[in-house]
């Protein structure tokens, strides 16, 4: 009985202290750090290491649930609501100025050379070219249509392709990354602010914004941060 009653209350103070956290706690602790460079991880190795991150972001998701079940919007944010919207304009701004640099990488533009110069376009365009020929070649050799003898190199001609790519895209994902995370750790303030406009609970609940700012940067992450390895949006 006395040990029942005492794994009751470890619980639930395992529960108010998850409860408790802020989007700064989950930003500091998230698993983010690669252990070597993303270019030379295994598909073992980045497949392990993106579900860590999504296991750590629905734990963070299942916070954001639990408080938004248990805490109320306001019915009117009055006096509040003009200062409510300038803030949600800020998030906006912050998530498109994001995207912008994303979609430029993705699609290797030139409108952002002080990110992508016109030289690393060259240089991952032709890598790009290369892998997609290279890539067809081996499906030709899978199906029959062509014979391995015809390119007996090209196992390390694509080896070299993707790590000439990965090596100039895989950088700049990794800083714009970085750069979207400071900005994102400078506007938490203003979302808590936006949250004690929206709910009504108090520091728990006013976090609620904060919180889902952050859970969208961490997603981000997740799902952006080995895209330095991949080709195929190039085309």
């Amino acid at each position: 009985m006395k040990n029942s009653v005492a794994v009751m209350l470890l619980l639930m103070q395992s529960i108010l202290c998850f409860a408790q956290r802020t989007a700064d706690d989950y930003l500091k602790n998230a698993p983010l750090e690669l252990k070597k460079d993303a270019c030379t991880l295994t598909k073992e190795e980045t497949d392990k290491f993106i579900e860590t991150l999504q296991t750590y972001n629905e734990s963070m998701y299942n916070d954001i649930q639990q408080r938004l079940e248990k805490y109320q919007k306001v019915d009117d944010m009055g006096a509040n609501t003009e200062d409510a919207f300038k803030v949600m304009g800020k998030i906006t701004n912050l998530s498109t100025k994001y995207f912008e640099k994303y979609y430029c990488l993705t699609l290797l533009c030139k409108d952002l050379p002080d990110l992508l110069s016109g030289e690393e376009i060259a240089k991952a365009t032709g890598s790009a070219e290369k892998i997609k020929t290279l890539v067809q070649f081996q499906n030709d050799v899978l199906s029959g249509k062509a014979n391995e003898k015809d390119n007996p190199d090209w196992r390390k001609d694509l080896t070299a392709a993707e790590n000439e790519f990965c090596a100039i895209l895989s950088p700049k994902y990794k800083k714009v990354l970085a750069d979207d995370l400071a900005e994102v750790i400078l506007i938490l303030p203003e979302c808590r602010k936006l949250g004690s406009y929206i709910f009504s609970g108090g520091a728990e609940a006013s976090e609620i914004e904060a919180l889902n700012t952050a859970y969208n940067y961490l997603e981000k992450y997740r799902t952006n941060i080995f895209l330095g390895k991949s080709y195929s949006m190039t085309f």
